[in-house]
């Protein structure tokens, strides 16, 4: 965790310095006093750093303005004081200092002093990440959620406990915080190391929405996943939702139908097998005309030998078919999961329920925290206000 750090129009470099120091209690005959060593590596009181910043950047403008001013005053030969943004001289001179005050003001102002201060923090802060909370969406098609006491593969359960450690870290780290905002619903990852699954838990009401909805699956049709363009969930999260159950509605169709192929590929190569068996059963009796039993069919060969020929074929044509089927169907299709914040819902969807109901999708929205690159809003539309008004303005500096 870092400080916030930025640059004044003048070129000063501002530090916000607060962190939470450790104290230590020092008991003496007359009283007890608490001894803050400064020089102690200390962690960020990023709550500090988070309110203090707006006024303190106002405050670093406004003392860019006074050195800007002073350095004018200097050149025009004028005696300068001055406290924060109370400027003094000798009575002769205010009405000069006056439009030396609001000139600096303007010139200072109409600098891109927001658009340089995103640009700064942009690259000052380009390799650190936050903690934020964000919704997975999952396919219904997709999301396979174990039952209790079912066995898991190791992978599954290793990527689990990953996202199980990834997202307690992120949630200490907020309470770490104190931003009461964002850890105001924490999650209960706890419910995970007791065998019950998260998203049942997560997600027990949408079960019973999906079981009345009638047309929540209209939009799940089959298609190309060789041709299909991926729909960009900046640009249309309904979209890009809608086509994420349509990809593992094919996906799955395409696994059914590629395992059963295979299991009629393997079917019909069973007396592959059944050779095999009659062959070391009659090794060592002598050769001879013998019949090999199959499944469904006897191959009758004259010696061993014709018989190994004979698997060495069939498990040529098998494992050709079971190529050609490996290939024929597409059973992967990498994407980046659909991650959704709260300010990509915010202005358009109430919350996750609503937004699964207006688009009309039947997967689920699993709630995670993650860490992920700090991301700046875009700025805000500038006013019409002129700031060259402010030099024949009665009200400023006067």
């Amino acid at each position: 965790m870092a400080t916030v750090t930025w640059t004044t129009p003048v070129g000063l470099t501002v530090t916000q310095p607060y962190r939470k120091f450790s104290q230590r209690l020092v008991n003496t005959q007359l009283q007890s006093i608490s001894v803050y060593d400064r020089n102690m590596p200390s962690p960020v009181n990023s709550q500090k750093q988070k309110t203090a910043f707006p006024p303190n950047f106002v405050h670093s403008l406004d003392a860019s303005h006074m050195v800007l001013s002073a350095i004018e005053c200097k050149i025009a030969g004028l005696v300068f004081a001055s406290v924060h943004d109370s400027y003094w001289t000798h009575a002769c001179d205010i009405d000069r200092m006056n439009e030396i005050l609001r000139d600096q003001f303007v010139q200072l102002h109409e600098l891109e002093i927001m658009e340089n201060l995103k640009t700064e923090l942009e690259q000052r802060y380009a390799d650190h990440k936050m903690p934020t909370r964000t919704w997975e969406y999952a396919s219904a098609s997709a999301l396979k959620i174990p039952k209790k006491g079912s066995k898991t593969g190791k992978a599954e359960k290793q990527l689990e406990e990953e996202q199980i450690i990834e997202s307690s870290l992120a949630d200490q780290h907020l309470q770490f915080c104190n931003d009461e905002d964002v850890q105001s619903e924490p999650l209960d990852w706890k419910t995970a190391d007791a065998g019950t699954n998260v998203l049942e838990a997560e997600n027990k009401s949408a079960d019973d929405a999906d079981a009345t909805s009638s047309s929540a699956n209209e939009h799940v049709v089959y298609i190309d996943l060789e041709t299909v363009k991926l729909v960009d969930p900046k640009e249309d999260l309904a979209g890009a939702l809608r086509q994420e159950d349509c990809i593992a509605y094919t996906l799955s169709v395409n696994i059914a139908n590629q395992k059963k192929r295979r299991s009629e590929i393997v079917a019909e190569y069973r007396k592959i097998s059944a050779i095999k068996k009659a062959m070391a059963k009659d090794k060592g009796k002598g050769k001879g005309k013998e019949a090999m039993p199959a499944s469904d069919e006897a191959v009758v060969v004259d010696t061993n030998d014709e018989a190994a020929l004979l698997i060495q074929q069939l498990e040529r044509e098998r494992d050709a078919k079971l190529a050609e089927v490996k290939t024929s169907y597409v059973t992967e299709f990498k994407r980046k999961p659909i991650m959704v914040t709260q300010s990509r819902m915010l202005g358009t969807y109430k919350n996750v329920d609503s937004m699964k109901a207006e688009t009309g999708v039947s997967g689920r929205f699993i709630p995670r925290l993650v860490w992920v690159d700090i991301e700046f809003d875009p700025l805000p539309k500038q006013g019409g206000f002129d700031i060259k008004e402010v030099r024949n303005s009665p009200y400023f500096f006067s």
